[in-house]
């Protein structure tokens, strides 16, 4: 018989059972271990043809990014043994919550680094640190808004869900408005210097997406690793 407290996840097993069942996330740690080297190894080759023009502060976000790839590679391999990912599910989903959002971040590298090797102005360099950091706010507000909606029993069955766009307009609205607003700033300044790329542009709002959207996925990663440590149904037999 289900506990009120797991009553209020209902809508949340069938993820846990199904899309974010041990035996699929494999596939995402894949293709983002793939994703991740790909944005990695581009990075790193305009480090190396421009080193002189790179920042230490740069260096050593790099250096994190790469020990971060290389605990990538070695958690995807060791959940690529089906045994191994049914044993540790529930380390699984940390494991995925934690990989969901280096993936949102590391397209950020790849633009600071073409933005300082290109010397682009300050403005378009503190454009992408303004949206970064307006990303962070938004993770925190889903996180916030998706911990109210389970205490609010929207994840019973029969609730309306997790997210629920029709009564969240604002919610989805405003990120956009922010971004576009950033941006659009930035490309207007550039028309009196068009000594800057639109490509940069172009880049910025690509992380600018990605980075949004997973910001507005994230609270289910994170409540699905909670359901697992919590209710014994949320786990999947071998």
């Amino acid at each position: 018989m289900q506990s009120n407290q797991e009553e209020k996840f209902f809508m949340l097993k069938d993820v846990a059972l199904g899309r974010l069942s041990p035996d699929r996330i494999p596939m995402f740690f894949w293709g983002s271990l793939i994703y991740s080297a790909v944005a990695t190894g581009v990075s790193l080759f305009g480090i190396l043809q421009n080193e002189h023009l790179i920042t230490p502060l740069i260096k050593t976000m790099f250096q994190v990014s790469m020990i971060s790839f290389l605990l990538h590679l070695l958690f995807t391999l060791f959940y690529s043994i089906p045994r191994m990912s049914y044993k540790f599910q529930r380390f699984q989903m940390v494991i995925v919550s934690l990989i969901t959002i280096k993936v949102s971040l590391e397209a950020y590298q790849f633009f600071f680094v073409a933005s300082i090797t290109g010397l682009a102005p300050d403005y378009v360099i503190n454009t992408g640190i303004i949206v970064l950091i307006g990303g962070f706010v938004y993770f925190i507000i889903s996180l916030i808004r998706g911990i109210k909606r389970v205490q609010q029993g929207e994840l019973k069955k029969g609730g309306k869900g997790l997210y629920e766009f029709k009564s969240s307009k604002a919610y989805i609205s405003i990120p956009i408005i922010f971004a576009a607003s950033m941006l659009g700033g930035s490309i207007g300044r550039n028309f009196s210097d068009p000594s800057t790329s639109f490509g940069l542009f172009f880049a910025l709002f690509l992380c600018a997406v990605l980075q949004y959207t997973i910001a507005m996925a994230w609270p289910e990663f994170l409540l699905v690793t909670y359901a697992k440590y919590k209710f014994k149904s949320f786990n999947v037999k071998y």
